[in-house]
């Protein structure tokens, strides 16, 4: 199989290779999508776009509402937390920032970021309503990817920080379960070599079919394709 030439990559796309690099080469070498059920992204979509909206002051209470059950107690549980007492600076904010001075980029979007005013502080936050946490949270390449393209696109957003005053955390809601993830110089360098390491093994790996072999095979999307 042939050899990728991408050269912007997102989280999901580090976490694919390195889980099984022939659903890396199926879903973003060959672009083959398998369409999945919609109704398992819905919660999560909406209340990041309640959260949103109330984070960039509009005024939202006519959608309040209306929202269903489920939504609502994830909402209600946010917005009553500590994390929401705190200062938004940004929400929604897509990035794309250069892995050392290569031409590969690291691309995302952050859902948003706080700064406290009283510690100094800047959280960047991701809001999860998945129903278990996430697993080696300080081994997380979204994690990783979000604090070290927060903290190098520093001066285009007009901060001046240390890395040791930035974190991570995921929210999960509604019982706000958080993971906390701290920076400092020594992961951002850390994590920059990891990024490097891995688009390094993405470049030079020949692709080949794992024919359903692995356990994870079980519920992928690709395994029919696979099987073929």
């Amino acid at each position: 199989m042939q050899k990728t030439s991408i050269n912007t990559y997102t989280n999901t796309m580090f976490d694919t290779f390195c889980s099984c690099p022939a659903k890396y080469y199926y879903k973003y070498v060959q672009g083959l999508i398998i369409p999945q059920k919609q109704e398992n992204f819905e919660l999560g979509k909406s209340l990041h776009a309640l959260l949103s909206h109330r984070l960039n002051g509009f005024d939202i209470s006519e959608k309040e509402k209306f929202i269903n059950e489920p939504l609502k107690t994830h909402y209600k549980a946010v917005i009553n937390s500590d994390i929401f007492r705190l200062k938004p600076i940004l929400t929604e904010w897509a990035f794309n920032v250069n892995v050392k001075d290569t031409h590969n980029i690291l691309a995302g979007r952050i859902d948003a970021v706080f700064f406290d005013e009283q510690k100094g502080k800047y959280t960047i936050a991701d809001w999860k309503t998945a129903s278990s946490p996430v697993k080696n949270p300080e081994e997380n390449f979204q994690a990783q990817i979000y604090l070290y393209a927060f903290y190098k696109a520093r001066k285009d957003l007009g901060l001046e920080m240390k890395p040791e005053s930035i974190d991570f955390k995921f929210i999960q809601t509604p019982d706000i379960n958080i993971s906390q993830i701290n920076f400092s110089q020594k992961k951002y360098e850390e994590y920059e070599n990891k990024f490097s390491n891995t688009i390094s093994e993405i470049e030079k790996y020949t692709f080949s079919i794992t024919g359903g072999q692995t356990d994870s095979c079980k519920n992928c999307e690709y395994r029919f394709v696979c099987l073929k």
